[in-house]
């Protein structure tokens, strides 16, 4: 593969060429020239922000300036594909073109065009930059990056410069120059050979090949075979009869999925017709038809064929070209969890179209006057090519039209767009560690294994994006035996839904495999020995609550014989979530298993917030453990969600939902837990709802321009001057005389009062105790006690959840007064703390979770420097670690 295309090639010849790594090099390399150097054999994914690179606002407006984002795949190497996206420029997908590249041991000269696609709303365009980066490799396999497109956690390096160049839309062009981040991760994932284009009519393809068959039909043979075929075929949708057309050959199965096909498409029709907002839908059901056409290709009707073909066609055409047909506006973005229905959903369908014959391709026609061409100026259609460079796109389509053999190459750059949103939708909503999301990315990721032989992404973690949130889930099993974890908080997303799980071990590595199946037969309450029987095997199909493709994935890719482990051997003693910051600790299996999550609303580099839903404030922590709950979540059951906070500001209404970030992560060896900073001092940012006053320039006519003053209401976040770290350890050893030690400690400045606070559980029935700086939690024959070594002179007490706060609000409809919750309240009661002026800020806490007596904890001094012992494990801060040792 060149490095680079040269500038004489079409757009469309690019893209061409760009899908040669799909489906065997089909298309000729370019020759390379002669004055370029050879770059480095470089196989990566590689994702690069241009800050300020597009522009909105033109027509003497001030310009608003917009990040770009561009993602590209090497390959030994040459630049295989590139593509971008601009989530606050449009909701469009665009072209790029790598035309010079130059990858040096330290220095990355790269040469870029991009053709920016409109949206209904905005204009298209055209972009060109060069860019200069200098590579600083990670010797941990983490960067830093303050992007949120740029995921960190497993990198091989991170690169920084500059870029210059312009980006034109329609008559109007901007320079612009600035700053450019990018992250680059290894691609690690093994391949199997990619079929040829001649190769792409060939079905069934989309769940399993014609070679996988005689597994398959071996497997329906077992009892769980039998159970889960039929569950398919009771389940709704034509998938089901479908499978069993191909694994039993009855053309019944067939028919039945035909007259399934047509209700799903007429339902989607009615529905759309009724409420087009939903039409966001008929993607996951174009998904369905496509899967169904797919298997029963070789028996159906031709009309019956063209029905489901004309359907997927459609929905594709829409979806993958027009997503604002969807009605939902923002909220289809990568990242979202409609995206993941309208892209994934349509990419398969795109993907079923694969293979299928077209026409040549027409010559161009001039773009012509009237309102066509002024709409096709307007909204950028054409991207400013010039007659000759459409003819030169013309004759290479014509060219790839005989060379494939005829094959209708759009359905495949269609799937390919689909994969790129994807894996941006995989990066941005799950990440590592994220929520489990809509199912429908894992189905498009598993589609295109079988029909490509490789993953949507070869990123280490994103192709593996579905175990994550199971490594999630298993650390936070409070203990084995349980369907699901007794602390609801402890299981993110859907990790305990069967549909889910299915796809989880589907996807996940061999290794991962039996851990995952433990969870699973947990969640079915059997054992691995009941797969075997007819009643165990119905209980475990019961999980997946009729999903006809989690049934398949189930039958198709478990273990033969299944293999099950213990769901902990998946977790360490200390896991860390590089997309969200969340952290977990945990020790032992059994009901006196201790876990504890720590929260950081952003790992290192990573994405600020919780992906979707998850995770409650910066600072917080939970803590369950010898089968009790100790530190509990802000929201208790049936309310709705507050912030839970660690130290309040009790005069301001803070920004309760301010993110922090992990600034330091230290596992400890042996599976015995670990230490976690962080820098939340963005929690403490005070936000006030202001009428703010601003000046705007309009054109009126001709050269005339009018400054216009204009109001609106805005959130104002005032910096209170307030600087925070918080570190939290936990320490499973046993070197501290209990079962677990636990530390956290707070450096927080700035001349405010302070709370410290710990949210506890519902206790009815705990005792809890103060004793000068000492506290005390028992249930049972267990305790926690807790020492403040900091402050000294500190004031304890058990404070109920009831903080409200007077509002004032003015609608249409009149004023309106009443009483809310303040943006840090106590919803449940906590164990709060202060020092003797109430504006001390550096609290330390060491907490011991035991049966019987709880060690002594000593201290040389008391503040925030001083020396800790606590049975043979030592303390000590160490600016803003937690550092644990060890004595004699």
């Amino acid at each position: 593969m060149t490095n680079y295309e040269p500038r004489s090639r079409s757009a469309l010849a690019r893209r061409v060429l760009a899908l040669a790594g799909l489906a065997a090099a089909v298309v000729p390399s370019a020759a390379v020239r002669s004055e370029a150097p050879a770059p480095e054999a470089l196989s990566a994914e590689v994702s690069m922000v241009l800050e300020g690179a597009l522009v909105t606002e033109f027509g003497g407006r001030t310009p608003a300036r917009h990040e770009f984002h561009v993602h590209g795949t090497l390959q030994d190497g040459g630049w295989t594909e590139a593509w971008g996206d601009a989530r606050t420029y449009n909701s469009a997908y665009h072209d790029v073109t790598v035309t010079e590249s130059d990858i040096g041991p330290e220095v990355v000269r790269l040469a870029l065009e991009a053709r920016l696609r409109p949206d209904l709303w905005i204009a298209g365009g055209r972009g060109e930059w060069t860019l200069e980066l200098r590579r600083a490799p990670s010797a941990d396999g983490r960067v830093e990056s303050e992007h949120t497109i740029l995921r960190t956690g497993a990198a091989r390096e991170f690169w920084e410069g500059t870029y210059r160049g312009a980006f034109s839309r329609n008559d109007e062009s901007f320079a612009a120059e600035g700053r450019v981040t990018g992250v680059v991760w290894d691609s690690r994932e093994s391949r199997r050979e990619r079929p040829a284009l001649a190769r792409l009519d060939e079905r069934p393809r989309l769940l399993f090949r014609a070679e996988d068959l005689d597994d398959l039909r071996r497997r329906a043979g077992t009892p769980l075979g039998r159970v889960l075929v039929e569950a398919m075929v009771e389940a709704q949708g034509p998938i089901g009869p479908a499978v069993a057309y191909r694994i039993t050959g009855g053309r019944d199965h067939a028919m039945e999925a035909g007259v399934r096909m047509r209700a799903e498409v007429d339902d989607g029709v009615r529905q759309h017709e009724m409420r087009e907002h939903q039409s966001v839908w008929w993607a996951d059901r174009a998904m369905r038809v496509a899967i169904a056409h797919d298997l029963c290709h070789d028996t159906w009707h031709p009309e019956t064929r063209l029905y489901a073909e004309d359907h997927m066609r459609r929905v594709s055409n829409w979806f993958l070209h027009q997503p604002w047909r969807s009605g939902s506006g923002p909220v289809t973005m990568p990242g979202t969890f409609l995206a993941d229905t309208m892209y994934a959903g349509s990419g398969i369908a795109a993907m079923g179209l694969v293979g299928l014959r077209a026409d040549p391709p027409r010559p161009p026609a001039a773009a012509g006057g009237g309102l066509g061409g002024a709409l096709q100026d307007r909204f950028g259609t054409a991207d400013g090519r010039t007659p000759d460079e459409r003819t030169a796109e013309y004759e290479q389509a014509l060219a790839r039209w005989r060379e494939s053999g005829g094959i209708n190459l759009k359905y495949l750059e269609d799937a390919n767009r689909a994969r790129h949103i994807c894996t941006l939708s995989l990066a941005l909503g799950i990440g590592e560690g994220g929520s489990a999301g809509m199912p429908y990315l894992y189905d498009i990721d598993l589609a295109w294994r079988t029909m490509f032989g490789t993953p949507i992404s070869t990123r280490p973690i994103l192709s593996r994006a579905a175990a994550e949130p199971m490594v999630a889930t298993i650390m936070g099993l409070p203990y084995e035996g349980r369907r699901r974890p007794v602390v609801p908080s402890f299981a993110p997303g859907h990790a305990h839904n069967g549909a889910y799980l299915s796809r989880f071990y589907a996807l996940a590595e061999p290794d991962w495999r039996p851990a995952i199946l433990g969870y699973w037969l947990q969640v079915a309450e059997i054992g691995a020995e009941d797969l075997a029987t007819e009643a165990g095997a119905r209980r475990f199909a019961a999980t997946m609550g009729g999903d006809p493709l989690a049934l398949f994935y189930a039958l198709r890719y478990l273990a033969d014989p299944p293999e099950a482990a213990p769901p902990s051997t998946l977790a360490a003693g200390a896991w860390e979530s590089f997309q969200d910051g969340t952290t977990w600790f945990r020790a032992g299996d059994g009901p006196d298993s201790i876990v504890a999550r720590f929260d950081a609303r952003r790992g290192r580099g990573g994405r600020p917030g919780a992906g979707r839903g998850r995770g409650p404030d910066s600072g917080h922590f939970e803590i369950y453990g010898l089968g009790h709950h100790w530190a509990a979540s802000a929201k208790p059951p049936g309310v709705e969600a507050r912030p839970a906070f660690s130290v309040v500001l009790p005069d301001y209404l803070v920004n309760g939902w301010g993110r922090g970030e992990v600034i330091a992560f230290d596992p400890v060896p042996d599976r015995h837990g670990g230490a976690v900073s962080l820098d939340q001092s963005p929690a403490y940012h005070r936000i006030d709802r202001r009428e703010v006053a601003r000046t705007v320039t309009r054109q009126h006519g001709g050269d005339m321009t009018v400054e216009h003053e204009v109001t609106s209401p805005q959130n104002i976040i005032e910096d209170l001057g307030v600087r925070a770290v918080r570190g939290f350890a936990a320490d499973f050893s046993g070197r501290s005389g209990a079962p677990a030690l636990f530390v956290v400690a707070d450096r927080i400045t700035g001349d405010h009062a302070k709370e410290w606070t710990m949210v506890l559980p519902d206790l009815a029935s705990a005792e809890v105790t103060v004793d000068g700086n000492r506290f005390f939690l028992r249930q049972g024959d267990a305790s926690l006690a807790g020492t403040f070594v900091a402050p000294a002179g500190v004031r304890i007490e058990k404070a109920p959840g009831h903080a409200t706060v007077a509002f004032h609000a003015t609608s249409k409809a009149g004023s309106i007064e009443g009483e809310r919750h303040i943006i840090h309240p106590f919803t449940r009661d906590v164990i709060l703390a202060r020092g003797p002026e109430g504006t001390e800020g550096d609290f330390v806490v060491v907490m011991t979770l035991q049966r019987g007596d709880a060690p002594e904890v000593t201290y040389d001094a008391a503040g925030p420097d001083a020396a800790i012992t606590v049975g043979r494990r030592t303390l000590r801060l160490d600016g803003d670690r937690v550092v644990m040792g060890s004595r004699p």
